[in-house]
C-alpha cells in the first residue's frame, strides 16, 4: 500500500444529492477504506472512469443504469453492484429516465483481491446482485458519519467496510449454494497455512524453498499458486506485512526507529528507512509525525486532491 506525497489532508463533501469521504490514510494491512460515497444521479450522466489504483464496488439503490467494461455493457438497477479493479478502463451511465441512485467504497490492501474473490467478483465477473444490499446502504452512511481524522474512528471505517464484505461473501456463498458452485476449489489449505506461518514469523528470513518443502509443494508451484490466491508475490507479502507491521509500532509506539526496524526484521536501520520510504513515499520518521486532517467541502469537484 503506497501514500502518496503531500494527501495528507482526507476531503469530506456533503451537498443534497452527493455524499464523499475520500484520500483516507491507508494503514491496514489486509484490507482498509480509500474512499466511499453516495451520490444520486442526474439522468443521462456519464461517468468515464479512468483507471485507478484501487478497488471499488458501486451497489445500485434505486434507478437504472449501464456499466461498460471489458467491451461489455451491463444493465443494473436496484441491488446489483459492480466491481471496477486497478489499473482497468470502464465507463457507466444513469438512465435517461430513471436515473441511479448508488453508494461505492475505495478500498486497498494486501488481501483486498482474495476478499473481492471470496464476494463472487472478477474482471471476468464484475457485476451481482446482493440480496441484502440495505445492509449494505447502511454501512456507507455509518462510514460517512464517521469522519473524524483519529486512529479510533480509522478502525471503526475498517470494521464497517470489514462488515459490507461479510455481507457479500455471505451473499455468494447463499448464490454459489444455490446453484452448485465450489467456491474453495482453487485455495488449497497450503496457501493459507503459509499466510499464518508468515503472519506468525515475518520478523525472520523466511526462505521461500524452504517454506515450500515444509507445506510439501515444490518451490515453483508454491509461488504461482500463492500469487494466484493472494494477488502478489511471496517476497512482496512479506515486504508489505512488515511495512504494515512497521508503521503501526511508528504510529502507537515510541520505539526509535533503528527498534522498529530490528522488530520487523531488518537489522539495517537504513534499508529499512528506504523501503518503507518506497511504500509509504515518507521517511519512518515523517511517518510518525505525519497527521491527517479532514477538509470539509460544500460540493463536488471542490477537493482539489480528489480522483473521483
Amino acid at each position: 500500500m503506497s501514500k502518496k506525497p503531500g494527501k495528507a489532508v482526507a476531503g469530506y463533501t456533503e451537498e443534497k444529492d452527493y455524499r464523499c469521504l475520500e484520500n483516507l490514510q491507508r494503514s491496514f494491512m489486509d484490507i482498509c477504506l480509500v474512499y466511499c460515497g453516495y451520490e444520486q444521479n442526474e439522468p443521462g450522466r456519464v461517468f468515464d472512469n479512468l483507471p485507478r489504483e484501487n478497488y471499488v464496488l458501486h451497489f445500485v439503490k434505486s434507478g437504472k443504469g449501464i456499466f461498460r467494461i471489458s467491451d461489455n455493457d451491463y444493465e443494473l438497477g436496484a441491488g446489483d453492484a459492480f466491481f471496477i479493479p486497478p489499473g482497468v478502463h470502464c465507463a457507466y451511465k444513469s438512465d435517461d429516465l430513471d436515473p441511479w441512485v448508488y453508494t461505492w467504497v475505495g478500498f486497498a490492501g494486501m488481501k483486498a483481491e482474495t476478499y473481492v474473490r471470496n464476494a463472487g467478483f472478477s474482471l471476468e465477473k464484475p457485476v451481482g446482485h446482493i440480496a441484502q444490499s440495505e445492509e449494505i446502504y447502511a454501512l456507507v452512511n455509518q462510514i460517512l458519519d464517521c469522519r473524524n481524522m483519529d486512529f479510533s474512528s480509522e478502525l471503526r471505517r475498517d470494521a464497517y467496510l470489514m462488515l459490507i464484505f461479510s455481507i457479500l461473501i455471505r451473499n455468494y456463498e447463499s448464490v454459489s449454494f444455490a446453484e452448485g458452485i465450489n467456491r474453495h476449489g482453487d485455495d488449497p489449505d497450503y496457501v493459507i497455512k503459509a499466510l499464518d506461518f508468515i503472519e506468525h514469523h515475518y520478523e525472520r528470513n523466511i526462505r521461500i524453498g524452504e517454506l515450500a518443502a515444509f507445506l510439501g509443494v515444490s518451490r515453483s508451484h508454491f509461488s504461482a499458486t500463492f500469487k494466484k490466491c493472494v494477488g502478489c508475490s511471496i517476497q512482496e507479502y512479506i515486504v508489505s506485512l512488515r511495512m504494515s507491521k512497521a508503521a503501526g509500532l511508528l504510529r502507537d509506539t515510541a520505539m526509535p526507529v533503528y527498534a522498529v526496524a530490528n522488530a520487523v526484521g531488518y537489522s539495517d536501520q537504513l534499508a529499512f528507512s528506504k523501503i518503507f520510504k518506497q511504500k509509504f513515499d515518507v521517511s519512518p520518521l515523517a511517518y510518525r509525525r505525519n497527521e491527517q486532517n479532514l477538509l470539509i467541502l460544500k460540493q463536488k469537484g471542490d477537493f482539489k486532491d480528489s480522483f473521483l
